[in-house]
């Protein structure tokens, strides 16, 4: 089973989130005047792969802000654990200056 989360940062204020499963790609933006508007106000059918022979069809659809936010936490949370371990490990060595990836 194939998914995966993207979080594309293009400035301070501009970003994209993409997540896909099972056949369904979300997709939310801080662009919420064009990006968003024209996810969600595409018919469904129109996003739809009209090509599709597979018992999954590919669609794509507009995603939600909790989502997004999740998702952010939770890799914030993750990069987090990761430098507490790289900073644990230097302390235990007995060297405070460097950080052993």
């Amino acid at each position: 089973m194939t998914s995966f989360d993207v979080y594309l940062k293009a400035g301070d204020n501009s970003w994209y989130w993409f997540s896909y499963f099972r056949g369904v790609l979300m997709s939310y933006s801080s662009n919420l005047a064009t990006y968003n508007d024209i996810i969600s106000n595409t018919k469904e059918k129109q996003r739809r792969d009209p090509n599709a022979n597979s018992r999954i069809d590919f669609e794509y659809i507009i995603g939600v802000p909790d989502r997004v936010q999740r998702f952010i936490r939770g890799w914030k949370a993750a990069e987090l654990a990761s430098m507490n371990i790289k900073v644990m490990r230097s302390i235990i060595v007995g060297d405070f200056l460097r950080i052993e990836d």
